[in-house]
């Protein structure tokens, strides 16, 4: 097991350009496939994408002209399936919602 490089930006960069290319798929999975499912799997997907969200809000700063904000406009894309995630397990929800919360362009994205 071998963690990157805490030195070299490149890998860095590349490790989260990945991460940030991988939002659409991952939260087109999480919101529309399992906005259908029971409380539980709500509350799963939610967590996951509190954490999903978390990850690359601190990544994006590694990134300089980055498009910060692409992963809150897929996040809006489907804004009726987390609606859903939301009525089902409204407790999990908190946690997106401060993620979203601390999103430098959360407020310019949603507007």
């Amino acid at each position: 097991e071998r963690a990157l490089p805490l030195s070299d930006v490149t890998l860095w960069q590349i490790a989260i350009n990945s991460l940030l290319n991988k939002c659409t798929p991952v939260f087109t999975h999480l919101l529309d496939v399992w906005s259908s499912k029971d409380a539980s799997c709500a509350e799963k997907a939610l967590q996951l994408l509190a954490t999903w969200l978390r990850a690359v809000r601190i990544s994006s700063h590694w990134l300089p002209g980055g498009d910060e904000a692409a992963p809150l406009r897929t996040l809006a894309a489907h804004v009726q399936q987390l609606l859903a995630l939301v009525k089902l397990a409204p407790t999990a929800a908190v946690e997106v919602a401060q993620q979203l919360a601390r999103w430098r362009l959360c407020d310019d994205v949603v507007a």
